[in-house]
């Protein structure tokens, strides 16, 4: 009962955030570490928030529950794209080029309505490649319908933006699930990458998926870095 009222909670939040205008993007920077752009900010991600009135501003911890609601999944989603794309089409307009990574409930990445609010978006914002958007759905995500999954995914591609799995490693993944996915980009748990250094079991899961990613000519982000050493350890 409890579970069911938190969750209760959470949609009737993230319900009120949608009609009140309380939603917002904050950008995490994707650093790059390793080639010619070494150093570089290479891209963003989106990460949706919630600014309350009251309470401030709220994680997607909060709310994270009432994403793959299916009355809001989709009008959440439209939002995030829009303005995630506006952004990145504001940046470019300043001479500053960067990835623009979104999340997307799988709810609304799976459902027929998702190509045309992609393509409608993309339209509205004509001053950005569309290259430069990197859709991120959940590893357990795309497994709820393979076939599906792997169709939208290729669709998507067509339109001209990347695909990556998000939360790797987290789920239930297998390497059959993932050579039937046509992802350009795998983001390796924080769960992984936060304890590497210390935890060998930790270490060793990161290098195999560093390894298996490499040889399937897949580029892979980490997740959770926030140290020097840990940084330098996925350099190496």
């Amino acid at each position: 009962e409890a579970q069911a009222q938190a969750r209760q909670n959470a949609y009737d939040l993230l319900e009120q955030a949608l009609s009140q205008q309380w939603l917002s993007l904050h950008y995490q920077p994707i650093l790059c570490i390793s080639g010619a752009e070494a150093g570089r900010i290479t891209g963003v991600e989106a990460l949706l928030r919630i600014r309350h009135p009251e309470q401030g501003v709220l994680a997607a911890q909060t709310f994270i529950s009432a994403l793959d609601a299916p009355h809001l999944a989709r009008p959440v989603g439209r939002w995030v794209l829009q303005q995630a794309m506006g952004q990145a089409q504001f940046w470019n307009a300043q001479g500053l080029h960067l990835g623009m990574m979104v999340n997307i409930s799988a709810v609304h990445f799976l459902s027929p309505d998702w190509l045309g609010d992609l393509n409608e978006a993309l339209t509205a914002h004509p001053g950005l490649q569309p290259a430069q958007v990197k859709i991120e759905i959940t590893e357990s995500g795309a497994l709820r319908d393979l076939d599906v999954a792997a169709r939208v995914m290729m669709n998507s591609t067509h339109a001209g933006v990347r695909i990556a799995l998000d939360d790797f490693g987290q789920g239930e993944t297998t390497l059959r699930y993932l050579q039937r996915l046509p992802a350009h980009t795998i983001k390796i748990d924080q769960s992984f990458v936060r304890d590497m250094i210390d935890d060998p079991h930790d270490y060793a899961i990161v290098v195999g998926l560093l390894d298996m990613a490499s040889l399937m000519g897949l580029i892979t982000v980490a997740e959770g870095v926030e140290s020097e050493g840990a940084m330098q350890l996925l350099a190496s």
